[in-house]
């Protein structure tokens, strides 16, 4: 546990323990999961394995995972001071820097909702929408040109303050690609702090259930935390569950 931060008061931290079975499918040493993953470098964990098997086309063994007692960080019930102090801590340790972020923002109509990619200046924000200018009118780049609507292309484009990754958060999470900015940054920031100030098991995110939209509720046990649980094959849990005497 970070020195530093030992006399932290526990109880005023958003803490979950997920009364569901926890699943996990495919190799269960960390250190052969791949890069890019949303909860970093731990073993990622779920309670609905066949929606996530088709949500990141997931392959290999399904595991059981259980620990009486256990504590994840909720991460979505987290308070603007709570994540104020863990952005404060990361940026202390070299692990965020604050940025001004430009969002391009567009509609996804199979998805039904607004989809943002992010940059580091306007310009670059700009190049990422399917509009140019042509005089003082904003057209659509399409055959037509279609004009845009008044003040349409106001929300196109939006600058916030932000952080970035540093190459140690982006090794020490196994991020995928030298540029890892916004909600993603701050979350790896998040799972760090879980991990090496509030020494947790991991971090829970209670998602919406809704694999149509690529959406279920994930969590994330941390490597040194692995071996206080309780690992079995799903064979083997399910024939446990099967011979066990009913009440």
């Amino acid at each position: 546990m970070d020195a530093d931060h030992r006399e932290l008061d526990m109880a005023k931290w958003p803490l979950i323990e997920i009364e569901d079975t926890l699943w996990h499918t495919g190799f269960m040493d960390p250190a052969r999961k791949g890069t890019g993953s949303y909860e970093g470098h731990g073993l990622s964990v779920s309670r609905d394995p066949d929606d996530w098997r088709r949500i990141a086309r997931l392959s290999g063994e399904d595991w059981v995972l259980e620990k009486p007692g256990h504590r994840f960080l909720d991460i979505h019930e987290l308070t603007d001071k709570q994540k104020a102090t863990i952005f404060d801590w990361a940026i202390e340790r070299g692990l965020l820097e604050q940025i001004t972020i430009y969002e391009a923002v567009q509609w996804d109509s199979e998805f039904e909702c607004e989809t943002a990619t992010l940059h580091y200046t306007y310009e670059d924000a700009l190049k990422e929408l399917p509009v140019f200018q042509r005089g003082d009118q904003w057209v659509w780049d399409n055959i037509d040109e279609t004009p845009l609507e008044p003040g349409e292309f106001d929300d196109m484009i939006r600058e916030s303050d932000g952080h970035v990754a540093t190459p140690e958060l982006i090794a020490m999470m196994k991020a995928s690609g030298d540029d890892v900015m916004g909600r993603l940054a701050e979350e790896y920031a998040i799972i760090a702090y879980a991990e090496q100030v509030l020494d947790l098991d991991g971090v829970w995110w209670e998602d919406d259930h809704d694999p149509s939209k690529l959406s279920a509720p994930r969590g994330v046990i941390f490597p040194g935390k692995l071996a206080s649980w309780t690992v079995k094959r799903a064979a083997e849990h399910e024939a446990e569950r099967q011979n066990a005497p009913s009440l």
